[in-house]
């Protein structure tokens, strides 16, 4: 009897899908690199705010403007781009805390500042107990 060989049969589905997938990746990173860094106009962003705090439990208010900062630490607000949200604080501890907000879609596409403040609900709106001015903070792009 003649010796029969017994033939393989190559199982092609792994590569397909590692194929696909790498494909699927290489796609996405492009996609995701040809669209300017940024937030659109008329999206909504997160600004989070982390701090330790050491004082007795109490209502505060974070709040986020954006706006320019111009001589030295002066800051120029943007008018109607300021969000504030009361907080309750229980007692000393390390906190994080998130403030949701959405921008105009007229706004203009550029870049911004950002001053984050925290006070207390009786201060007015530009006092504040503590204050962080960030540059470049947010990039707004054309929707």
């Amino acid at each position: 009897m003649p010796d029969v060989k017994e033939e393989k049969k190559a199982d092609w589905l792994p590569v397909v899908a590692i194929g696909l997938g790498a494909a699927g990746v290489g796609a996405g990173i492009y996609f995701w690199a040809k669209k300017p860094k940024g937030v659109d106009q008329g999206a909504t962003f997160i600004a989070r705010f982390k701090f330790d705090y050491l004082g007795q439990g109490g209502i505060y208010v974070i709040q986020l403007s954006l706006g320019n900062i111009l001589i030295g630490n002066w800051f120029d607000h943007v008018e109607g781009q300021t969000w504030s949200n009361e907080i309750i604080l229980a007692g000393p501890d390390t906190y994080t805390k998130d403030l949701t907000c959405k921008l105009p879609e007229a706004l203009a596409p550029q870049k911004f500042d950002a001053e984050a403040l925290i006070r207390t609900p009786t201060m007015s709106t530009f006092d504040y107990l503590i204050k962080v001015v960030i540059k470049d903070f947010i990039e707004v792009r054309k929707a």
